[in-house]
């Protein structure tokens, strides 16, 4: 088998439409979780671009709240998971698969819950891993396409567990100073086991920080290693 490579991007921002586009131009699957509705002070976009992005792409789900899941009582949380999920297939006039941990926190409470309301698959935001996870409910990534300190990568190490499957990751992480040094590392790393890759990135970012001809350059790279038939969604890595 050779490198499996997907993206999956949180947002709801009208530069989701960016990314769309970039990810298109080098023909890259990935999944996009929108939130059911526009949260406080933040731009989203209209039904109508939501339409068509998802006729391009996999659309996951968003919790309604910015806060974790842990941090609500269960009726609270079921119910968030819930209207997540009816809000967006409203939308889109069909079935939503995957879900995101807000701020990646869960405990067994909250798989069960995922569950419970349908979805088939979560991620969460496990990173060093290149692999698609135990289990369909705890699908971790590999990096987040941000300027990271290389110190945030020993916090997430330590405060995330998994640390069998993480330590090759974190020695690359901690050993290269610049941020898209590790990432190409990273992908590197990937490919050469055999694994999967999984970018993590918010699009609302991306415009802030004028990250849009690094993320070209990226996945450039990325196709260009990984196997048309290898480039898959969210759903598809789950279902492989």
């Amino acid at each position: 088998m050779s490198l499996l490579f997907t993206c999956s991007v949180d947002g709801g921002h009208p530069a989701d439409l960016r990314v769309s586009d970039l990810l298109a131009k080098h023909e890259v699957r990935a999944t996009f979780f929108i939130p059911p509705r526009r949260r406080a002070g933040q731009p989203f976009f209209t039904r109508q671009q939501m339409r068509e992005l998802g006729q391009r792409f996999e659309l996951g789900s968003l919790a309604r709240s910015e806060r974790p899941l842990t941090e609500l009582s269960a009726r609270e949380a079921g119910s968030d998971i819930f209207d997540s999920k009816r809000r967006l297939e409203d939308h889109l006039g069909r079935a939503v698969s995957g879900f995101a941990y807000p701020k990646g926190a869960y405990r067994q409470r909250e798989i069960d819950l995922v569950k419970a309301c349908g979805f088939r698959y979560a991620r969460n935001l496990t990173t060093l891993r290149i692999d698609a996870g135990s289990t369909p409910f705890e699908m971790p990534v590999t990096m987040q396409f941000y300027p990271h300190f290389r110190g945030v990568y020993l916090c997430s190490f330590l405060g995330h567990g998994g640390w069998p499957q993480r330590c090759a990751g974190l020695r690359l992480a901690l050993r290269h100073v610049g941020w898209m040094e590790r990432l190409h590392a990273m992908l590197n790393l990937a490919r050469l086991k055999e694994g999967v890759f999984h970018l993590h990135l918010k699009s609302a970012e991306l415009e802030a920080l004028a990250l849009w001809a690094a993320l070209d350059g990226f996945l450039a790279c990325a196709a260009a290693c990984t196997p048309p038939g290898n480039r898959l969604d969210n759903e598809q890595l789950f279902l492989r």
